[in-house]
């Protein structure tokens, strides 16, 4: 599935790999979610109302802005022309059209579902692009804050504390001065220490990449361990068992067998015990036994899932479960990423205005209690 090349390219990589997506690029040009959502909205509109898709394709070319992508869907729609069907055109183009997107789609066209399946395209997109967008405003808001926070606290630090470390010694009262006066004054002499300060700083700033490109790593990987970060592991785990459970229900509804389903659904589940688990579930099937059984036995799923997956199954509706579900899960994500900007924002905001409220405290009262002083 074509994802957003969206500013900054580090953030926006790893969150389009935690929600298994390729990044859509053709000869290295990227192009944005947008385009792709309308081009998907678009051939699903042609086939709902029985349009010839290659007609529909060479009009839509022209109003794609870029021309990279204009290229490709014209030369989708020259394939076309001659007779070629529009899953086998699409992926000439894997950098853009993921194997989960044109097994869903080959799946329909086999059925007879073209038109369907590219609805459900269009939605399964759009509500992978709006938990990926609700995930990047959760994780870039605390980085954000905090990061001005740092600069702001540095500021007052370099530049503010000595202006009154001189006023202090003028006084000639350097004695008199509190401890957490003495305390704040040391910290802005050793960062204006530039001798001492930036080889240091510079082993902590090395220590600080060196653990979010650790982070990074395991993000991309969807590994175990963002499962168990603090605030943000149970988000992880609500996105994997939403995007799971989204993309088994669509494939198993577009006509795709259950082993095959299993597997391609297990390509976006990351490195944890969810893909295991979905591995193990497809090898159950292959075996003779019933996707449950082997869900009842892993512990990677909450019981809920497990409940409703065993129910599903057992009276034919496994699909409308996985549905049910993955609507629970993308609820439950978008509930989370709006506690975690709502709790981490006043906490920030508090943790700094303490800071910095002790900083002046530091520096005024100093100057408050020498003017009684001297003025007794």
């Amino acid at each position: 599935m074509a994802d957003e090349a969206l500013a900054g390219d580090t953030l926006e990589r790893q969150i389009d790999d935690m929600l298994g997506k390729r990044r859509p690029k053709v000869d290295s040009t990227k192009i944005s979610v947008d385009q792709f959502l309308f081009f998907n909205r678009q051939i699903a509109s042609m086939a709902r109302l029985n349009l010839p898709l290659s007609v529909g394709l060479r009009s839509l070319s022209q109003e794609v802005k870029n021309p990279s992508f204009r290229k490709v869907i014209e030369e989708i729609q020259k394939e076309m022309d001659q007779g070629v069907p529009l899953q086998e055109a699409l992926a000439k183009y894997p950098k853009i059209f993921s194997p989960l997107y044109l097994e869903i789609l080959r799946a329909g066209e086999s059925t007879g579902n073209l038109a369907e399946v590219l609805e459900e395209l269009a939605v399964y997109s759009e509500e992978m692009a709006d938990t990926r967008t609700k995930l990047i405003h959760a994780i870039a808001y605390p980085a954000f804050v905090s990061g001005i926070s740092g600069l702001l606290i540095f500021y007052i630090l370099v530049f503010a504390v000595p202006q009154f470390k001189s006023i202090f010694t003028d006084m000639g009262r350097w004695e008199e001065l509190f401890p957490l006066t003495k305390a704040v004054i040391a910290a802005s002499d050793f960062l204006r220490n530039w001798q001492v300060s930036v080889p240091v700083l510079g082993v902590l700033l090395a220590a600080i990449v060196a653990g979010i490109l650790k982070l990074r790593s395991a993000i991309k990987e969807f590994n175990e361990f963002v499962f168990h970060l603090p605030v943000f592991g149970g988000l992880f785990r609500d996105v994997t068992l939403f995007k799971i459970c989204r993309t088994l229900g669509d494939l198993l509804r577009s006509g795709v067998s259950i082993i095959e389903a299993l597997s391609l659904t297990a390509g976006t589940a990351g490195k944890n015990k969810i893909r295991v688990a979905l591995d193990q579930m497809r090898r159950a099937v292959e075996n003779g036994e019933r996707m449950s059984d082997e869900c009842k036995r892993s512990k990677a799923f909450p019981e809920t899932l497990v409940w409703k997956l065993t129910m599903g199954e057992e009276r034919g509706q496994l699909e409308d479960a996985l549905d049910e579900l993955s609507t629970y899960y993308r609820r439950e994500v978008g509930l989370t990423c709006a506690k975690i900007t709502n709790v981490l924002e006043p906490v920030i905001l508090l943790f700094l205005s303490v800071f910095i409220g002790f900083l002046v405290m530091s520096l005024y009262l100093p100057l408050f209690s020498m003017h009684n002083v001297s003025g007794m």
